[in-house]
């Protein structure tokens, strides 16, 4: 009863000691300041949540023009390829993933200090929160996956991109391999913790150096959860009250302690927690808190020996104690008796007692059988045999008994050239031959081989063939001229060499150009009606395929001319023309060589185009005068809009009038009648030139028309 009074008593102890020391913070200058790590990071879509301590009065809103302010990042610039926790709109909290983000809706820079988190679960309903104060701030799901990469550690106080310097003061920066709950977040948000939390992956307490002190030497960032992932401090100060170690945030320190304890024993000691000393030395129980410290209770444990024997007697059918208890069956039992040190000296005793006992026992031998007590038996039957165990007592066998005998056997086989015995050996010519294998039961059988060997036969054959030529088993192709060989089987089954004398002859290629005005037809008969590639085959003086591909060109213009407005037109562009007088046997006119011509004189004209230097002449077309031509023009209809998408309007005069829409090629693609002002749907139209032909009582008018749909 007093051990269990002094053990509530000194955890009583532990659980008011606290170890005081710094609670100190980073101050980032917002221009050059960043802390550089070595932890990697959470990649991929794994859950994670990242938390800190911030104070700040900048301005990070960028509808103001000001810069966001990264506290903590990691990963590379890909898309969803960073994790960054940072104040922009509004000077609220953001988790950015590279490309999107999710915004807070609590303003931060009001110059006091304030807890930020923020968790990632991909199988969420909302898979991310922004948490401040302890308190959820904003739940939301984000339009870019989560791929995190490893191409930049840590970092904190900038963008992996090496922008967006933070500017205020950081503290207690933590990254967990898992996404906190709203209750576990507002369970140790204001404490600081020890590192043996379940889940928690990098740990930065900031607390190194003296607040606004001269910490020129106190540039490394411990990571509470390993040192091979501290931070490096990179361009900071490091004295005064700016860009140095300051004050922190203020949260309750972790609590950390030890109590010692001096006990003496006899026989072994057990801790409180059940841990157990046979031995003097220490011994320690681990108490850990709510925040994860652990406290510890450390017993200086004095155990007086010779408190403990442990012996292992063996007897025939009983045994009875130093204190005269008789014992007849195996037993683990325990007498007690007072040594010179005056403690408990404890003897345990594990008792086995041994009976004289019966076995039977199945055996089967070849030819004879030796039992465990060296006797020889060379037939079958029933056996007892005596022995004496380790405990000096009888143990009579009795051996039920079966002897096999050596069998034997008889076999005719043949094989080509060589033969392999059933016990792997090999023979190569014909004869009788013993070979000694094993049976089922383990014996001996002897078997006799009456053994034939057969041989192969070599023909040789003489080919010729083109590229290449397959052997008559089929299973060798070659593709040159040799000596070459393979195995088949022969009349008796065994293997045959035959041989090739090998010619191989070659087919061969050729390319041809054709270039011509109109269809032809090569000189190995193909019929060229238009542009193309072409391939035929032939045969060589080899006798083998000679491939030609053909690659023709055939040129058909087929020029149509049209008359628009004045002009004659036609629709081949960027040739060379002359056009030519019908009226005139066909006589070419003088600088007439444009794509457009314009007569001076009612008539029949037509245009020669050449391409590729292939002549071509367009069907002769009628042209009205001149004088006719002019007087048409004196009276001009208009349009709007001009260019048009859906709906025009002609104009001219308040006259009624007939109209005609015709395409480049002088074909009529809208007709009808109209008056001055009203809608005419073009719907109909697709993209192009067009040109109206107006019909009223007093004249006829050309009106060239743009339609440009959107």
């Amino acid at each position: 009863m007093k051990k269990h009074i002094l053990h509530l008593l000194l955890l009583a102890n532990i659980s008011t000691a606290f170890a005081q020391g710094n609670q100190n913070a980073l101050n980032f200058d917002g221009s050059n300041d960043y802390v550089q790590t070595g932890y990697t990071g959470i990649s991929g879509n794994n859950s994670r949540t990242v938390e800190a301590w911030i104070k700040t009065t900048v301005n990070s809103d960028p509808s103001t023009g000001a810069a966001q302010h990264v506290i903590v990042d990691w990963g590379t610039t890909a898309t969803g390829g960073r994790f960054t926790l940072n104040i922009l709109w509004g000077n609220t909290l953001r988790i950015e993933v590279g490309g999107s983000g999710i915004n807070g809706k609590t303003v931060l820079n009001d110059g006091n200090w304030h807890h930020v988190a923020a968790s990632y679960d991909p199988s969420a309903t909302y898979k991310f929160c922004l948490y401040v104060d302890g308190v959820l701030d904003t739940s939301a799901n984000n339009t870019t996956t989560v791929n995190t990469t490893s191409g930049n550690t840590l970092i904190i106080g900038k963008r992996v991109d090496n922008v967006n310097y933070f500017e205020g003061e950081i503290d207690e920066v933590r990254v967990w391999n898992h996404a906190r709950t709203a209750s576990q977040i507002a369970d140790l948000f204001d404490k600081e913790l020890c590192p043996n939390h379940s889940g928690l992956v990098a740990y930065f307490r900031l607390n190194q150096g003296t607040a606004n002190a001269n910490n020129s030497g106190k540039t490394t960032a411990v990571n509470s959860i390993s040192s091979a992932a501290n931070g490096s401090l990179i361009n900071f100060g490091l004295s005064g009250s700016s860009s140095n170690w300051v004050s922190g945030s203020g949260i309750t320190l972790a609590p950390d302690t030890t109590v010692i304890k001096d006990t003496t024993v006899c026989g072994g000691f057990v801790s409180p927690q059940g841990r157990t000393t046979l031995f003097t030395g220490s011994i320690t129980d681990i108490y850990t808190s709510s925040n994860g410290c652990d406290s510890l209770l450390k017993y200086n444990v004095t155990v007086k020996q010779n408190s403990f024997i442990y012996q292992t007697i063996t007897a025939c059918d009983s045994f009875r104690t130093p204190k005269g208890q008789l014992k007849t069956s195996n037993e683990i039992f325990t007498e007690k008796y007072t040594n010179q040190a005056g403690c408990d000296s404890t003897v345990q005793t594990n008792l086995v007692i041994t009976q004289t006992k019966r076995t039977a026992n199945i055996a089967s031998a070849c030819s004879h059988y030796i039992s465990p007590t060296g006797k020889t038996y060379t037939s079958s039957g029933s056996y007892n045999d005596t022995m004496i165990s380790v405990a000096k007592c009888d143990s009579i066998i009795t051996t039920n008994l079966v002897i096999y005998s050596t069998a034997q056997s008889v076999l005719f086989d043949s094989a080509c050239s060589q033969y392999t015995g059933p016990r792997g050996f090999v023979y190569y010519k014909s004869g009788t031959y013993l070979d000694t294998l094993t049976t089922v039961n383990g014996c001996d059988s002897v078997v006799t081989i009456y053994l034939t060997i057969l041989k192969p036969d070599t023909v040789t054959f003489k080919e010729t063939a083109c590229d290449s030529f397959v052997s008559l088993s089929g299973a060798n192709t070659w593709l040159k001229s040799g000596f070459f060989s393979e195995k088949m089987s022969n009349q008796v089954m065994c293997d045959s060499i035959i041989q090739y004398d090998l010619t191989i002859n070659y087919s061969n290629q050729s390319f041809v150009n054709y270039d011509e005005c109109n269809p032809f037809n090569t000189p190995a008969g193909t019929s060229i009606t238009s542009s193309g590639i072409y391939t035929e085959v032939l045969t060589n003086s080899l006798g083998c395929d000679s491939t030609v591909t053909v690659s023709a060109t055939i040129t058909k213009n087929k020029p149509i001319i049209t008359k628009i407005g004045e002009n004659l037109e036609v629709d081949l562009t960027d040739l060379s023309y002359q056009w030519l007088d019908c009226d005139n046997a066909y006589a070419s006119i003088p600088s007439a060589t444009s794509a457009t011509y314009k007569p001076n004189k009612s008539g029949n004209y037509a245009v020669e185009v050449i391409e590729n230097n292939c002549k071509d002449t367009s069907a002769c077309l009628n042209y009205p005068s001149t004088a006719n031509l002019q007087n048409i023009y004196l009276i001009k209809a208009s349009i709007v809009p001009n260019p048009a998408q859906s709906t025009i309007t002609i104009h001219n005069h308040l006259e009624s009038f007939d109209y005609e829409i015709l395409n480049h090629f002088g074909q009529v693609m809208l007709e009808d009648n109209g008056l001055t002002g009203n809608e005419i749907s073009i719907s109909e139209l697709a993209n192009g030139t067009y040109y109206i032909k107006v019909i009223s009582a007093s004249y006829t008018d050309y009106v060239k028309l743009i339609v440009q749909k959107p």
